[in-house]
């Protein structure tokens, strides 16, 4: 229950509702996509899903 640093963390529940939420992704404009940012990028539009289930995350990620 701490950081790379050493600091401590806390958990904490979630009770109220949770705000809209927007991600995105950013690279250089020389990057090239592969199949290791495309597994990246699918985790975290699955992990979205699953946190945010009410948030329009196909706007946010389109496929």
């Amino acid at each position: 229950m701490e950081t790379l640093d050493g600091s401590q963390v806390a958990l904490l529940e979630v009770t109220d509702d949770r705000p809209q939420l927007s991600l995105g992704v950013k690279m250089l404009a020389d990057t090239v996509s592969n199949q290791r940012m495309a597994c990246f990028v699918a985790a975290l539009r699955e992990t979205a899903r699953e946190i945010y289930s009410r948030t329009p995350i196909e706007r946010a990620f389109p496929s």
